[in-house]
């Protein structure tokens, strides 16, 4: 099982980089120096500078941005698996940037012969408790659910026999 995984990451690596295009940015986040598409552990950025942009992405260089007119871009692999951070430096300046850009391993993605199930359409939370705070969020169905079976939220809930189920258990009480 190892050497076909090793196999298989062999081959993988040496597969053509996943074609990500300055298109695929919103032009404002360009502006912004906020740009930044992917595809696994492919990576795009740009930036509109008239000056020289240099690139830090996890508060280290990531090497020479190549020009077009105003527009800079860099493009490389990144790790997978973690959220990576980044900003730019112009004239000694920081500019831009963000701190929460995800690098999708391989199992984030789609797979052949594996179910797909449904996400919501978004909704959107308002906190009774802390006035003004809003939360958008979604709903992911897996394909195996079925309505129509009950499942038990807990595992130890409704045990007959078990400890957990008496009376003046600190665990049992917050499940009640």
């Amino acid at each position: 099982m190892r050497f076909q995984l090793t196999l298989l990451f062999a081959i993988a690596s040496c597969l053509p980089a996943a074609k990500l295009e300055v298109s695929q940015l919103k032009p404002d986040e360009v502006k912004q120096g906020t740009a930044v598409a992917s595809d696994g552990s492919d990576f795009l950025f740009a930036i509109e500078s008239s000056r020289q942009p240099a690139l830090f992405v996890d508060s280290e260089p990531a090497g020479p941005m190549q020009r077009s007119g105003s527009l800079w871009t860099w493009s490389g692999k990144l790790k997978t698996g973690r959220s990576h951070s980044f900003y730019y430096m112009v004239d000694g300046q920081r500019k831009g940037g963000k701190t929460d850009v995800a690098a999708y391993g391989p199992d984030s993605y789609a797979q052949p012969g594996v179910p797909q199930g449904k996400l919501s359409e978004k909704m959107e939370h308002t906190s009774k408790i802390y006035e003004g705070m809003k939360s958008d969020y979604w709903i992911y169905v897996p394909a195996q659910y079925d309505p129509g079976q009950r499942r038990r939220a807990d595992g130890l809930a409704g045990r007959s026999g078990s400890d957990s189920t008496r009376r003046g258990d600190p665990c049992a009480d917050r499940l009640r």
